[in-house]
């Protein structure tokens, strides 16, 4: 008897041990995931802040002021 409980001991922690190893794994594989989809979004932020940028100049040289209305700058982008 003692033989076999050896033997299902030994089973039943290895069956553990790549139970977790699997768990660690997909861990990893999702946290990999969200690594890049933020780096992504990140690529996306700094893009747009460009952008913004780039378009906040085109507006002053068309001569709006940075304490313009939202009616007068709304004017000058429907102009650009």
């Amino acid at each position: 008897m003692s033989g076999l409980r050896d033997k299902l001991e030994d089973h039943l922690v290895r069956r553990a041990t790549e139970l977790v190893g699997d768990a660690v794994d997909e861990r990893s594989e999702h946290l990999d995931e969200l690594l890049r989809e933020l780096e992504e979004r990140g690529a996306a932020r700094d893009a747009t802040e460009a952008r913004l940028g780039e378009l906040e100049r085109r507006l002053v040289a068309l001569g709006a002021r940075p304490d313009a209305g939202e009616d007068e700058l709304a004017r000058l982008v429907q102009d650009v």
